[in-house]
Parts: structure tokens; sequence; C-alpha cells
């Protein structure tokens, strides 16, 4: 795994939380978690802070497997919010991370 990537902290994000703004569509983040996590790292949010955002999910199994996306913080001023931006097609599991593509 790339060493940028694994120093990116992983921020909680509810992936079914969203916004559009006619071009994109982003991650709203307000959830409980993602404050928890930002706290419990002690990291102020910042316009560009990149980041790993994850939330829960399963495999087949209904082995925990979360799902996660990298992006970056951007302040939306007109819903005055964070948000998170991310390429919505390459949203993955996190036993999917260290494969080889």
């Amino acid at each position: 795994m790339n060493a940028k990537l694994r120093d990116r902290p992983r921020i909680y994000a509810d992936f079914n939380k969203w916004g559009e703004d006619g071009t994109s569509r982003y991650l709203i983040l307000t959830c409980k978690g993602t404050f928890d996590d930002l706290a419990r790292l002690k990291i102020k949010i910042s316009e560009g802070l990149e980041m790993t955002f994850y939330a829960d999910d399963s495999d087949e199994a209904g082995n925990n497997d979360e799902i996660e996306a990298d992006g970056y913080a951007h302040f939306d001023e007109s819903a005055n919010q964070w948000v998170g931006i991310i390429d919505w097609n390459a949203i993955r599991h996190s036993s999917d991370r260290d494969k080889p593509r």
C-alpha cells in the first residue's frame, strides 16, 4: 500500500448521508461517528485535509468488512458544513485495500 494512503486518518462517514451540487456528490460530515473519530485522533478538520472515510459494512458471510474511500475535506459555504469529496467509483471494502488491482 502507498505510504501516503496509509498515513491518512480514517474518519467515519455515513455513505448514505450525501448531497450533490449539480456536478458531483459528496459525503456530509455531520455524524456522531465523524466527530468522535476527529476528537479521538485530535484532528481539527481543515480545507483539503486528506482522509480515508469509512462506514460499517459486512461481507457475504456477515463478517465485518467496512467500506471506505479516500478523499478530502471541503467546507460547503452554502450549507455551512464540512463535506467529504471522494471518487464514488473508487469505494472499496477494507479487505480489498491491499489486494493488487
